[in-house]
Parts: structure tokens; C-alpha cells; sequence
């Protein structure tokens, strides 16, 4: 009798090493399936990885295209405000010419009255 169960341990240890490595394999075949559904979703269209890295990529290309503009736009505001300062400065100048004018005016004008009264 020792014979015969002594037969019976190894058949059942091969079986449950068998089944064991079904359980690994049809767990590691589940996390795949739940990886490749959570890949599909994070996508909403189901592309692929590298769809995705051109994606990413044209999207860095656009964000320095757009920081380009941006610091010409801030180069051209710079302009503009320089512009604008030699312009209120010029208007200042002018306002102060135009203050002189009107009192070399009021003084013209003074002189005209008291030449007439001569």
C-alpha cells in the first residue's frame, strides 16, 4: 500500500502545478486584457501608443510655435510702447510750444493795442 499512495502524491502535485500555472496564466491573460481596455480608454478613439506620441509631438511643435509668438508679440508691445512714450512726449513739447505761442500772441497783441494807441 505504501506503493500505491506513494504513486498518488506525485501525479497530484503535477496537477496542482499544472492548474496553479493555468491560474498565473489566465490571471496574467486578464491583466492584459484589462491593461489593453484601459490603454483603449485613456485614448477615447482606441489609437495607438505611437498615434499618441505624434500627437504629443505636433502639440510641443504648436507650443513652441506659439511661445515664438508670444515673444514677438512682446517685442512688437515693447515697440509700440516706446512709440507711445516718444509720442506723449512729443505732445507735451508741442503743448508747451503751443503755450508759448499763445502768450507770444497775448504779447503781439499788447503790442498791436499800444502801437494803435500811438
Amino acid at each position: 500500500m505504501d506503493a500505491v499512495s506513494v504513486l498518488y502524491i506525485p501525479t497530484s502535485l503535477w496537477i496542482l502545478a499544472g492548474a496553479t500555472t493555468i491560474l498565473i496564466l489566465l490571471a496574467a491573460f486578464g491583466f492584459y486584457i484589462y491593461w489593453r481596455k484601459w490603454a483603449t480608454e485613456i485614448d477615447g478613439t482606441g489609437n495607438s501608443v505611437a498615434s499618441l506620441y505624434a500627437t504629443k509631438a505636433r502639440l510641443e511643435k504648436d507650443i513652441e510655435a506659439l511661445r515664438l509668438w508670444i515673444s514677438d508679440q512682446k517685442g512688437e508691445l515693447d515697440r509700440l510702447g516706446a512709440e507711445r512714450e516718444d509720442q506723449e512726449r512729443l505732445r507735451a513739447v508741442l503743448a508747451d510750444i503751443e503755450q508759448q505761442c499763445a502768450i507770444k500772441n497775448q504779447e503781439n497783441q499788447s503790442l498791436r493795442n499800444e502801437v494803435g494807441e500811438l
